[in-house]
């Protein structure tokens, strides 16, 4: 198969290849795409209409069919479609109305499934961005997207998805029922749809399912079911679906023979009339008793709805100090848990979610007596003031635009591109990894890490730790690694001594004191600035240019190894094959003659 950004993923292995740490990281793993599962339960066949796609059922289990994912049903909807050699593509819009509906209860069966538009020209997309189009005889109300940059950019997501809504009720006065708009699922597709394909530009139309007729029929006819004493008992469903109460109950039922009047009949009968069993429960305890003594039923609630309320007294919550989702997951699963790396919440990415407006009082999405959602009640409203890095891509909820680290006031948000970390770097504090210059007022302490692209100022020492940097490196005070810790720059090392340590740099070194028995690879020169008592020795310094030091070598010590006029990648390409060499001829001694002979 072809693979997506496939020069991207190899310049990303290439820079894998050539890190001199690969062997310290586990296996990178690629994510190419996901599939779905095969489902029973929906159907196509070739369309009864010619001017249709495809004709669609679904039929199952309603619990399975309410546990599929949309996404799922959409993607295997085509997969059938093109096995039938059907070169348009189905509706989605049509496709999520026939789930909904077939989640509710209601059969779908043979439905008929309408083409989505074809691309529009660019005449169309400039004077008709968008439409939003009501079908009377399916009670849908759908949003089609010809130009999604002109939607999102002139109009807003949240805006559109309102604008839905408004005609979703022209609809339901001028034609009568009642429409449940769908408006977090509109904002979260074009989001993902902005996010994700049409980031490359595509500009692909969009077809989105915006509100669909609330229930009214009961989910089970009466009927359609046959238990005993179906249909004895009358039920009355209040105009608004918020109530259902027992009517003409007579007394007489008691003495059938047929069946019992007892809770198993009762609930069936409740089942029949299509009535959500879960709100029933603050009345069935009255209604058994009533039973026990066999007196009427007649006027006694069986079932209330519950209304809509909205969130009150809110305040905005730092989402990004959570645990995500695979970090839960790691936590749950794992034996072993990088607590350096967990605990380090100071830092967001982009696109990750920063902040969240949250309510003391949550709000509540009520539903009708059958257990359909009812419109979302208005919550009460937090001004935000954001800043720099900050968007609002839904309602609510705050998403970076690029690293940074967060600043929460109790009304305002944004993030700054350069991090300040107070205090050392260590377990406690977690590791550090960011896109920008960041300021380290401590030390970075045995075992930490820290990885930034910009310049990097550490106000202490570095001790046995793993430091990267795209830009320069200054250290206050001394650099010593060990032989498990490394130092690497792109730019210029400034620090008081390296002494016992690695370090690379692409550029150059310059130091107050001393260079001692290190690893050393400057692609430009090294100077100790203290011409009098500097000292480099012992250890393997390579440099481009220059050498500058007050006393070279020990008298009686370590032998000091000095490359001068080296390309540092070339020297440093080599060492990284020569240590792996040395891992391999640890690991198969008895492979090191034949390693030996096939290199001369």
């Amino acid at each position: 198969m072809e693979l997506p950004y496939k020069s991207r993923l190899h310049e990303f292995w290439d820079a894998c290849k050539n890190s001199p740490h690969l062997g310290d990281f586990e296996p990178v793993c690629f994510t190419l795409a996901e599939g779905c599962p095969l489902l029973d339960s929906i159907k196509v066949e070739a369309p009864s209409n010619a001017k249709a796609v495809a004709n669609l059922s679904i039929e199952g289990d309603l619990a399975e069919i309410r546990a599929l994912r949309l996404e799922w049903i959409i993607f295997y909807v085509n997969h059938l479609v093109r096995n039938m050699d059907e070169a348009r593509i189905p509706n989605p819009a049509q496709i999520h109305g026939a789930w909904l509906r077939a989640a509710a209860g209601t059969p779908v069966q043979d439905l008929l499934l309408g083409p989505l538009p074809p691309p529009p020209s660019e005449e169309e997309r400039k004077s008709k961005p968008y439409s939003i189009i009501a079908n009377k005889a399916r009670e849908e109300v759908t949003l089609l997207i010809r130009d999604i940059n002109h939607v999102v950019e002139k109009i807003g997501s949240a805006k559109i998805a309102d604008m839905v809504k408004d005609a979703a009720n022209k609809v339901a006065d001028q034609f009568g029922g009642r429409y449940h708009t769908l408006k977090k699922e509109m904002i979260a597709s074009i989001n993902q749809a902005v996010n994700g394909p049409e980031a490359l530009g595509l500009n692909l139309p969009m077809a989105l399912l915006g509100a669909t007729g609330a229930q009214k029929v009961p989910v089970n006819a009466p009927g359609q079911m046959s238990h005993p004493g179906a249909g004895r008992l009358n039920i009355v469903i209040a105009p608004d679906s918020m109530s259902a109460k027992i009517q003409d109950f007579p007394t007489s039922l008691y003495k059938e023979k047929t069946f019992e009047v007892g809770e198993e009949w009762l609930k069936n009968e409740i089942r029949r009339h299509g009535i959500h069993l879960e709100l029933t429960k603050p009345h069935m305890r009255g209604i058994l008793n009533s039973l026990a003594q066999k007196v009427s039923l007649e006027g006694i609630t069986v079932a209330t709805g519950i209304k809509s309320r909205g969130g009150t007294k809110p305040s905005l919550h730092s989402e990004y100090l959570e645990l995500s989702s695979e970090e839960k997951e790691q936590s749950e699963e794992k034996d072993v848990v990088d607590l350096r790396s967990l605990q380090q919440r100071q830092i967001v990415k982009e696109g990750q979610l920063v902040a969240s407006v949250v309510y003391q009082n949550k709000p509540v999405v009520g539903r009708d007596v059958y257990g359909n959602p009812l419109e979302p009640a208005s919550n009460a409203t937090l001004k935000i003031e954001i800043g720099d890095g900050v968007e609002e891509r839904e309602p609510g909820k705050y998403y970076a635009t690029f690293d940074g680290v967060p600043e929460l006031g109790k009304n305002t948000l944004l993030l700054r591109k350069m991090m300040v970390h107070k205090g050392d770097v260590n377990l406690r504090t977690g590791n550090i990894v960011f896109n920008g210059p960041v300021e380290i007022t401590g030390s970075v302490d045995s075992g930490a890490q820290v990885h930034v692209t910009g310049d990097l100022c550490v106000r202490g020492s570095i001790r046995n730790a793993f430091v990267r940097t795209g830009g320069s490196l200054t250290v206050d005070s001394g650099i010593v690694t060990g032989e498990k810790g490394l130092v690497s720059a792109q730019g210029d090392v400034k620090s008081e001594f390296i002494e016992n340590s690695q370090v690379q740099c692409g550029g150059s070194i310059f130091l107050s004191r001393a260079l001692l028995n290190s690893n050393v690879i400057a692609g430009g020169g090294i100077e100790i600035l203290n011409l009098n008592d500097g000292i480099i020795a012992g250890g393997i310094v390579s440099c481009r240019e220059n050498l500058v030091t007050g006393h070279l070598a020990y008298k009686n010590g370590n032998v000091t190894e000095l490359n001068i006029g080296v390309d540092w990648k070339a020297e440093l390409s080599v060492r990284i094959r020569q240590a792996r060499m040395d891992k391999v001829k640890q690991k198969f001694p008895q492979s090191s003659t034949i390693l030996n002979s096939s290199s001369i």
